[in-house]
């Protein structure tokens, strides 16, 4: 029953056995410091064998309690696996969140699970203490996730969605994934033959059918099977995305904890580079291949999917960890699963070093040209929503009652734009209604924004909530870099030289 107390939650890669997921990516790859952030206390987590629960026990913290779950694990509607990935997380916004359709059913199940200690060498916020430096405090604010805001952002959903499976993919959006599923197929045919046409487009196709499947099976959001949900989130791979490491950053940190200096993945990922005004200032960027500031964010931003593709799972299997990089996996995941992910994007490296050797411009170009545009595609799409001087998160001694409301942050921390234009959210994978995504946790797919989205500006509107925006993407990327060179410190011989 999809409607039991946990609900199908958005947040599941594999929902059931991991032995799943294994075959899965075996189908796939046949074919395909301290001062880590410039923050003060956080550094990544290395994967370590296989990660997560406590024995045989899976504890989640959730309103400062920590509760056992695995008696529930196996009843759970999201899947067992969504419960053991979570493993010693503090999951308290989310569980809100993503809860709104029974009620104080989950609520009352929570209730009777038992209270526990907090596990050991577990972190609740996803990321290791680094030594001899303080433990980050919890997120403060009154009655974060409960709100008039929230309540009527609920019942928008249930009026529009009065079934789980009614905010799934619609009929069109699986006509699409066909379609970009054989484009992409004959794409990556074309690229190993090193046909240069079929090169040129592949990152373009591969990203549209990336968004289209990858985003919304991450949240659960593409099909009522959870199968499906499992298998089309690999679809990322072997250029974009490696869902294992998506899954730890972007729903244990950004979802829960949007453009929070101290706990969200996102704002340091382009490390040193500051992304945020929170980040302590201490002085020009550490140059990265003669950049600095924004140029060293362009160019990190065109090898940003060749890390999350190749180097982050690569330092995870090798536990190694840098100061300017947060790397972790979810539970449960082991690292023969996690090496076999990486093999489809080894070969996008290898393949053309083999096969094209005797055509120098050929080989680089197909080994390249993949990479540099799926990195600035995804940068410019997903990053153009939230570095932004409108949407900087604000210091928690800043926020009054109103402001703690988390779906109100949720909204004001994330930009938007072209928000009548279905080209534009196909095409951008519904991110140009960013806070509309966020401020429902994830649960709707994006096929369904243009419809609902005048209803949600109007409980906006309500609720005295702000609606960033801009009038295009244009103008959104002229506003990312804009405030990446504001913020960031220019060395004197860059200042010379400019």
């Amino acid at each position: 029953d999809q409607n039991l107390a946990a609900g199908r939650p958005p947040f599941h890669p594999c929902n059931g056995d991991s032995r799943f997921s294994v075959a899965v990516i075996a189908t796939l790859c046949a074919g395909r410091s301290s001062r880590l952030r410039r923050c003060r206390h956080v550094v990544a987590r290395a994967s370590r064998g296989n990660v997560g629960t406590d024995g045989d026990r899976t504890v989640i913290r959730i309103d400062g309690q920590w509760r056992d779950v695995s008696a529930w694990a196996e009843k759970h509607p999201g899947g067992a696996w969504l419960l053991r990935a979570c493993h010693g997380r503090d999951m308290t916004p989310l569980f809100h969140a993503i809860h709104w359709r029974e009620g104080s059913l989950s609520k009352d199940i929570l209730s009777k699970l038992p209270l526990v200690q907090p596990p050991n060498n577990v972190d609740p916020y996803a990321f290791q203490v680094a030594a001899g430096a303080p433990a980050p405090l919890a997120p403060t604010g009154p009655a974060r996730h409960s709100s008039a805001f929230g309540q009527d952002v609920a019942a928008l959903l249930a009026e529009e969605f009065p079934t789980p499976e009614s905010a799934k993919a619609d009929a069109l959006h699986w006509f699409l994934i066909g379609i970009s599923l054989l484009l992409t197929g004959c794409c990556w045919a074309g690229w190993m033959q090193g046909n240069l046409l079929a090169a040129l487009v592949l990152p373009f196709v591969h990203w549209f059918l990336t968004g289209l499947t990858f985003h919304e099976a991450g949240h659960g959001n593409l099909s009522s099977n959870p199968a499906v949900n499992n298998a089309m989130q690999f679809t990322s791979l072997p250029i974009v995305y490696n869902p294992w490491v998506f899954w730890s950053s972007h729903i244990f940190s950004h979802h829960q904890y949007t453009n929070n200096e101290d706990y969200d993945v996102d704002v340091h990922l382009w490390s040193p580079v500051r992304l945020c005004e929170a980040t302590p200032v201490t002085g020009p960027a550490a140059p990265f291949l003669g950049t600095e500031g924004l140029d060293q964010f362009l160019l990190k931003s065109a090898l940003s999917t060749l890390n999350t593709c190749v180097l982050a799972p690569g330092r995870i299997l090798l536990d190694r960890q840098t100061s300017t990089r947060i790397d972790s996996v979810p539970a449960g995941v082991n690292k023969p699963e996690l090496a076999l992910s990486l093999l489809p994007s080894l070969l996008v490296i290898l393949w053309p070093v083999l096969t094209f050797h005797s055509d120098p411009l050929r080989m680089v170009f197909l080994a390249l040209w993949p990479w540099l545009v799926s990195g600035a595609i995804w940068t410019t799409v997903t990053q153009v929503s939230h570095i932004q001087s409108e949407c900087q998160f604000p210091p928690q001694d800043k926020l009054n009652e109103g402001e703690a409301c988390w779906w109100k942050r949720q909204a004001e921390t994330t930009l938007e734009y072209s928000q009548d234009s279905v080209f534009w959210t196909y095409l951008t994978a519904g991110l140009n209604m960013q806070g509309l995504h966020h401020v429902t946790a994830g649960q709707v797919c994006f096929c369904h924004f243009p419809r609902i989205y005048p209803k949600y500006a109007a409980v906006c509107a309500k609720h005295g909530v702000e609606i960033r925006s801009k009038e295009n993407l244009w103008s959104a990327m002229e506003g990312l870099f804009t405030f990446v060179d504001r913020i960031n410190p220019k060395s004197e011989t860059s200042l010379v030289l400019n």
